[in-house]
């Protein structure tokens, strides 16, 4: 199993992605990136070591580590794997619609945010594909690989693209690896979701209790858990986010904004939006705005 850095790979300074197979027989050391990455397990047995803690691994797991999680394998018998190691501002191209799959709430958010939180820890993998499915991802898997490794014009957008695919099929195909530990964060992903798909709605406590079939106590305690902050403030932030990218993109009113974000008192909106940005809604356009006339 080759160590890189993502730093070191050919392509463009804002294309940050490497994708490679290995395969690992006994140990390979603990150790961590300063980059994401999507281990998916291909074939063979091992024990997968991830911030102290392991697990049995075998064909089907996948994993999402964050930047700085340590991990590592022992006890490898011919256990293959595909590493793929990206820029996760590569998200940001997704649309809502893929944002609201909870399977991609559950592989890549909630299991990145869950690494180095012993509380959050179910000594298994983030989700696991039945061998069908597994085949299917190894095949785009091998399309990229191709891609990268020949890189024609035009393969950095293309890769971006396939990537994106196998992110989609991912979460679409999302099976909790143990039903008893990992249920509760697939319910909580029911509730992000629903938050991702309505925010600028009437969005009560009451509702996300009933889409992810959780107690309003449990639902408040994952959500702190796993997020820093409870079910309704995630709901504003969410609200503050969207009406910060319509800032940045024209001159609308700011109280016609904060209704369009979800807010019924502009005044409401604008002192949260302060507290959350630093700054005052028109305050943070004009610095946008400004910014944007520099790059151009």
């Amino acid at each position: 199993m080759k160590e890189f850095r993502l730093k070191d790979t050919v392509g463009t300074s804002p294309f940050l992605f490497h994708i490679g197979k290995a395969c690992v027989n006994g140990r390979f050391p603990d150790h961590s990136h300063d980059f994401s990455e999507l281990v998916i397990i291909l074939g063979g047995t091992g024990i997968h070591r991830i911030d102290k803690f392991e697990h049995f691994a075998k064909a089907g797991d996948i994993h999402v580590f964050n930047p700085g999680a340590v991990h590592g394998f022992g006890e490898a018998d011919n256990l293959s794997m595909c590493n793929i190691s990206y820029n996760a501002e590569l998200f940001s191209t997704l649309r809502s619609d893929v944002k609201t799959i909870p399977g991609f709430q559950s592989l890549f958010i909630l299991d990145a945010l869950a690494q180095g939180n012993p509380r959050s820890q179910t000594f298994t993998p983030a989700g696991r594909l039945p061998i069908h499915e597994l085949r299917l991802a190894e095949s785009m898997i091998d399309e990229m690989l191709s891609e990268f490794e020949a890189r024609r014009e035009g393969y950095e957008s293309l890769l971006v693209g396939c990537f994106l695919k196998l992110v989609v099929f991912l979460s679409r195909n999302y099976r909790s690896p143990d039903e008893d530990t990992s249920s509760s964060l697939l319910k909580l992903a029911k509730a992000v979701s629903m938050i991702e798909k309505s925010f600028t709605g009437d969005i009560s406590l009451r509702t996300l209790c009933e889409v992810s079939g959780l107690s309003a106590r449990h639902l408040s305690r994952l959500f702190v858990r796993n997020y820093g902050t409870s079910p309704v403030e995630y709901i504003i932030r969410t609200r503050l986010e969207y009406a910060a990218g319509l800032l940045r993109r024209g001159q609308r009113p700011v109280t016609d904004i904060a209704y369009d974000s979800g807010f019924d008192d502009s005044n409401y909106f604008s002192r949260r939006f302060r507290q959350f940005f630093g700054q005052s809604p028109s305050e943070y356009r004009a610095v946008s705005t400004s910014a944007k006339a520099m790059r151009t």
